[in-house]
Formats: structure tokens, C-alpha cells, sequence
């Protein structure tokens, strides 16, 4: 899909730390004060715990902390998701397809389903944010991980830009 970046309005935007004080906020506050212009409103998406040493935001941002401390009781959420068993059959269908020769390990196996489920735990998670935000006009990553292929997967012709 195209962006449409002079009309979008919203953008949401995916970090693994910011605002807090550390990781990627070096490379976030660089620039959100830019993107701020250039939309009406950001959700910034929060993939690690809040803490009390935490950057302030510009006005036009809400935060949300995506954290899990439950494991199990989020991949018992995802197990029953919608987005996961939709579309771990085409996880299956790619290793099937894959030459004799060309068979990944079972560690490079466990470890997609690993990425796989942490995307899915954020697919669930994004549910419920949209129903106190509008849906974003792009969704926005400086990292092409787990956050980008849940944005991916929520399917609803919206726009996904990483870096």
C-alpha cells in the first residue's frame, strides 16, 4: 500500500523504549518533535514497562505500555487469538514448501513461532487501544520486529512503515 503521508492524520508509532530514558529514545526525541507536525495525533506504542525516568511527550501524543509481566496468561490470550490461528498455517505451509536441503533447524522454527507469538500478544492488545483511538492513518517503527509484523497482521489497509 501506498502512503498517503500529506493526508495522513494519525500515526502510531511503535518504540522499544521511549519515552523512557534509555534504548531507542536517543533516536525517538531526535525527531518526534518533526513528526509532530506533520500529524495531528501520535500514539506512541511502547513495547518495554514504564518507568518513573521517562522523557516528557509532546501534547498531541498519548503513550501506551505494551509490557507483559504475565507470560502465561498472554500466550493463553494468544493461543485463543484470532490472529494467531489464522495465520500460523501459512508459517506451516512456508516450512513445508521449503526443499529437503534448504530445512531450517527446530531452533530457527521455535524461535519464528517465539517472534510470531509476541507479534500476535500485540495484535491483541492494539484491539483495545482502538477502541479509545482512531485507527491510524500509518503505523510507524524505527525497528523491523515484532511491532511491525503486528501492525502487519491487524489487516485493516493501513499503512506500515520501519525502518
Amino acid at each position: 500500500m501506498r502512503c498517503k503521508t500529506d493526508m495522513a492524520k494519525t500515526l502510531f508509532m511503535f518504540t522499544h523504549a521511549y519515552p523512557n530514558k534509555k534504548g531507542d529514545s536517543v533516536f525517538v526525541a531526535s525527531e518526534i518533535s518533526f513528526i509532530c507536525k506533520k500529524f495531528d495525533k501520535i500514539i506512541i506504542i511502547c513495547l518495554s514497562k514504564e518507568t518513573e525516568n521517562k522523557l516528557s511527550v509532546p501534547n498531541n501524543c498519548n503513550v501506551y505500555f505494551l509490557y507483559s509481566s504475565n507470560k502465561i496468561c498472554s500466550l493463553l490470550k494468544v493461543l485463543f487469538s484470532e490472529y494467531f490461528w489464522k495465520n500460523i498455517n501459512l508459517l506451516y505451509e512456508e516450512y513445508k514448501d521449503l526443499k529437503k536441503s534448504d530445512k531450517i533447524s527446530i531452533y530457527t522454527v521455535i524461535y519464528a513461532i517465539r517472534f510470531y507469538l509476541r507479534a500476535v500478544n500485540i495484535c491483541n492488545k492494539l484491539k483495545k487501544i482502538f477502541k479509545k483511538e482512531p485507527l491510524p492513518d500509518i503505523f510507524y517503527s524505527f525497528w523491523s520486529d515484532t511491532g511491525t509484523l503486528a501492525a502487519s497482521l491487524i489487516g485493516k489497509n493501513i499503512c506500515v512503515c520501519s525502518r
